[in-house]
């Protein structure tokens, strides 16, 4: 099965705020050398915090894009987190693009991608092998 190009573009999203979540940590991580103690080891651990989420987003990306089942479910919950997120913090934009990326995955097409059975033949051997026993030929 093809893949669908709303993955492409998800991963694209997913990306980018990845890239920017890394960016966002190193910033953090930069404001809170300037800091006393207390304020020095709570921006820390945000920035490192940020930092993972960054990292997770873009290793996501690249396995939604490879078709990974479990990227999958990681983008479907993640997306789930990002509507509450929206609904409680009255963000209708927010709650509109979360929304629509959760449909998109959840839509029969881009479930059929991720969640079918992913067996390809590896080999010209072996593909041809599988073509000659659904034609019905004996092989050996």
């Amino acid at each position: 099965m093809r893949r669908p190009v709303g993955v492409v573009l998800i991963a694209l999203i997913y990306v980018v705020n990845g890239a920017a979540s890394i960016a966002e940590a190193a910033l953090t991580a930069a404001t809170a050398l300037t800091q006393y103690f207390t304020a020095r080891a709570v921006l820390l651990a945000t920035s490192l915090l940020t930092l993972c989420t960054g990292a997770a987003q873009i290793i996501v990306a690249y396995k939604l894009v490879k078709g990974s089942r479990y990227a999958y479910y990681i983008a479907v919950v993640l997306s789930l987190i990002d509507l509450i997120s929206a609904v409680f913090n009255k963000s209708l934009g927010g709650a509109l693009f979360a929304s629509a990326i959760l449909f998109y995955l959840l839509r029969k097409k881009t479930r059929q991608y991720f969640l079918s059975s992913k067996k390809q033949p590896k080999t010209i051997v072996e593909n041809y092998l599988n073509t000659k026993q659904n034609e019905g030929e004996r092989v050996c």
